[in-house]
């Protein structure tokens, strides 16, 4: 069985994802010849040498176009096209068209993909290899031109869901056959590098770019009255993306993450709890931060968006909701004091996003 690997977006979309797709690629070579696209020399790190790897940098070859890099893509209404962004997918499109016209796929395992640029290629792609498109959002498709897109070319591929709930999720919304679905959860991710980071511990770490300005105005506005985290003898550190706040207490900061992998991860790895004040809006769909979390064992509390009460109903004791801040104080002192007794919910979670399972998944999966 011959597998493409290959991400369908514009490149920095996809500079999170690099852990993911390594993973997901050393993962199906234990089934398969993987072939991993790579976006630039030195994209993926540690990559193992029974994966095949195909170097194709579009952004590059996107700089010799004139008209690509005309000022008035950027400006007005035109920004919102990102006429860019599809015409680097375009090529990458072709890439892979390219690939599989030399050496014929059983499947292309596409990790995210850009679907207005998909729709351009539809006829040839479908051709290629059975489509297996990874779904990292069940939401992402219920809305305005994408909807309309999404409802013309569904019966295309088959999906890989990373949410156990999602199964049901995608036949109800979409009218997806179940046999057309697939569930492979998201993969551990345990911190095995050395960090390096000098920077402070902090007891209540939220540092998600998933934070929703108006849950993280909410636990502003406890410190500003209560001084809880003070209080407490607690440091807690929060990101929002457009209020900056800080106290004795609590640190906000503003913008994007821009941290380091050792900063990132020494306030991750050092927290007692992590905090997801994400908006409900979030949906179904797997949150690096939850996985960063349980994967280092720690607890971790957020309102209810639709993964958190999935969750929630597992393993109830390390995945707590809170609605209100009375519910957000109770939960943080609770989870302080109780950690260790634990174990068993952190197992339980482990073993159900293990490579063992996930392999066994995807036996099931690419038959």
């Amino acid at each position: 069985m011959r597998i493409l690997y290959c991400g369908l977006r514009a490149s920095w979309t996809l500079k999170g994802h690099k852990y993911f797709d390594v993973k997901w690629a050393h993962l199906l070579s234990s089934l398969a010849e993987v072939t991993l696209c790579y976006f630039e020399d030195g994209w993926y790190e540690d990559v193992n040498e029974n994966i095949r790897k195909e170097v194709f940098d579009a952004a590059e070859q996107l700089e010799r176009k004139k008209w690509i890099n005309w000022n008035l893509w950027s400006r007005w209404q035109w920004k919102r096209l990102a006429i860019k962004d599809h015409a680097e997918c375009n090529f990458y499109i072709k890439k892979v068209l390219e690939l599989s016209e030399r050496k014929p796929y059983d499947y292309i395992v596409i990790s995210t993909m850009d679907l207005i640029s998909y729709f351009l290629y539809r006829n040839r792609l479908r051709k290629a290899a059975k489509l297996m498109l990874i779904v990292h959002s069940v939401d992402g498709f219920q809305n305005g031109i994408l909807n309309k897109i999404f409802m013309k070319v569904k019966d295309d591929f088959h999906y890989i869901v990373m949410e156990e709930e999602g199964v049901h999720a995608m036949n109800s919304l979409y009218g997806i056959a179940r046999s057309n679905i697939h569930y492979i959860p998201h993969m551990l991710n345990p911190v095995t590098k050395h960090l390096h980071s000098m920077h402070p511990a902090y007891d209540i770490v939220g540092i998600s770019n998933s934070n929703a300005d108006e849950e993280v105005r909410k636990i502003i506005e406890l410190e500003k009255k209560e001084h809880f985290f003070e209080n407490n003898g607690l440091r807690a550190l929060f990101r929002s993306k457009n209020i900056a706040f800080c106290s004795k207490g609590l640190h906000v900061f503003k913008g994007r993450l821009g941290f380091t992998y050792d900063e990132y991860y020494t306030y991750i790895t050092k927290a007692r709890v992590i905090v997801l004040p994400f908006g409900r809006q979030f949906g179904l769909r797997s949150s690096g931060t939850m996985i960063d979390a349980f994967s280092q064992g720690i607890p971790v509390i957020g309102n209810p968006f639709q993964t958190m009460l999935q969750y929630h109903r597992l393993i109830p004791d390390i995945c707590k909701l809170y609605t209100t801040m009375e519910e957000f104080k109770g939960s943080v002192l609770e989870l302080l004091t109780g950690n260790e007794t634990y174990k068993e919910e952190y197992r339980l979670f482990i073993n159900g996003h293990s490579d063992e399972f996930i392999i066994g998944q995807m036996k099931k999966a690419f038959t």
